[in-house]
């Protein structure tokens, strides 16, 4: 089985099978150095539903593409304190991981303002707003 193939597989693993057996070692051990050396670019679907582009060469694009999300401790953090009607204030959003995390939890009714001086960043932001409303 080519490499890509066996990769794209144990990262489904990885993803999406129920519990923790062996998927740190599968990370530490072959996935994370294949992403980063042999890059995809392609879309990951967040935890939130929301739809982003990657490329695996990138360590923050590629974490969302094995585990749905960027620093699960933040994010959890995140979507335990905002609440409907709150307004979030991102600066330095890079892509917007937690821009489009807040814009769930703060609802219709509340506001979330992304900021990235960054050009590339902020291009990649606009896209991922865009994408998913």
């Amino acid at each position: 089985m080519p490499a890509s193939a066996l990769a794209r597989l144990l990262r489904a693993y990885v993803r999406h099978a129920p519990g923790t057996v062996g998927k740190a070692e599968l990370v530490d051990r072959f996935l994370d150095d294949h992403l980063r050396t042999r890059p995809l670019h392609t879309t990951a679907r967040l935890r939130s539903g929301d739809l982003v582009t990657v490329t695996t060469s990138d360590v923050i694009q590629r974490y969302q593409y094995l585990f749905g999300e960027w620093e699960p401790n933040l994010s959890a953090f995140l979507r335990d304190r905002l609440r409907p009607g709150d307004t979030f204030i991102d600066v330095g959003a890079h892509r917007g991981a937690f821009s489009l995390l807040a814009s769930h939890a703060v609802g219709p009714t509340g506001r979330v303002i992304a900021i990235e001086p960054t050009p590339r960043f902020h291009d990649d932001l606009t896209i991922a707003a865009t994408t998913n409303h």
